[in-house]
């Protein structure tokens, strides 16, 4: 079997935000209030993030991004995700839905800052965002976006669409496993398909 072409990496790279999104699409994301506001957005932002400033960044960023395409946001969740190699780094995955009055589109996006310790006033993290639109005929678009800072966020972006993809596969008792034993009394992402959480297994 001969190497595989760049062009042919690329492919099965994009080929994943998708499935990840139909995959965490499983577990309705929350609705919000008609009349939300601001503190609301912030307190389920702040869920996945260690710093207020994360919190103010993509807060700010998922505002920007709604009303740029004038859509109401209309439901909201945030989950902190992990990489096994390093379980001090968060990484923050945002879901959301948006609509108007012909359109509707489901989000996920998941942001990579660099220095995750510091309160920096002009943070520039990279993103990755997945969108499926449906328009007014239930035609149904799939669009893939990204900003980075540093050339080498793209691959860990991708690498993090893959690790989070890639555990949604588990059995639900190899989830409460291996995040059991790293932290005990850890609340488990939303996204995660169990039915209980670590305070759970205890026998």
């Amino acid at each position: 079997m001969g190497q595989r072409t760049i062009a042919e990496m690329i492919g099965q790279y994009l080929t994943i935000p998708p499935k990840l999104h139909k995959r965490l699409s499983q577990q309705p994301v929350p609705g919000l209030p008609e009349k939300w506001t601001l503190l609301v957005i912030v307190q389920v932002v702040g869920k996945a993030c260690t710093t207020v400033s994360m919190a103010t960044f993509i807060t700010d960023s998922l505002f920007l991004h709604v009303y740029s395409r004038t859509m109401n946001l209309t439901a909201l969740r945030a989950n902190p995700l992990y990489l096994f190699s390093d379980d001090e780094k968060v990484y923050p995955v945002i879901e959301w839905s948006e609509s108007d009055k012909s359109d509707k589109s489901t989000n996920i996006a998941i942001f990579h800052f660099e220095h995750q310790n510091k309160q920096c006033k002009q943070c520039s993290p990279s993103w990755l965002i997945h969108s499926f639109v449906t328009t007014a005929e239930d035609h149904e678009k799939s669009r893939l976006s990204w900003s980075v800072s540093h050339i080498s966020h793209i691959s860990l972006l991708f690498t993090l669409v893959q690790h989070l993809f890639g555990i949604l596969q588990w059995k639900e008792e190899d989830i409460l496993n291996v995040y059991c034993d790293r932290n005990f009394d850890c609340e488990l992402p939303e996204y995660f398909p169990v039915s209980r959480n670590c305070a759970n297994q205890i026998e």
